[in-house]
């Protein structure tokens, strides 16, 4: 192999561990945002859900101070 093939040949591994580098840390970028979504919306639902049952009691704490009128 002359100089500007070993040089040609470098340049390609160099590019394609480059690209194979870029698409894992893409890959795991990825799979760390989706894991953060899920906590989010974990976080949003049981936020909500308390919301609710706060929501509830105060509607029947209500209905028992109407019924004693």
């Amino acid at each position: 192999m002359n100089m500007d093939a070993e040089a040609v040949a470098t340049v390609v591994s160099t590019v394609a561990v480059a690209i194979v580098c870029g698409i894992i840390t893409y890959r795991v970028s990825i799979r760390q945002v989706k894991h953060e979504i899920a906590a989010a919306f974990q976080e949003h639902i049981e936020k909500m859900h308390d919301q609710h049952k706060e929501f509830v009691q105060a509607v029947k704490d209500a209905g028992a101070d109407d019924s004693k009128d």
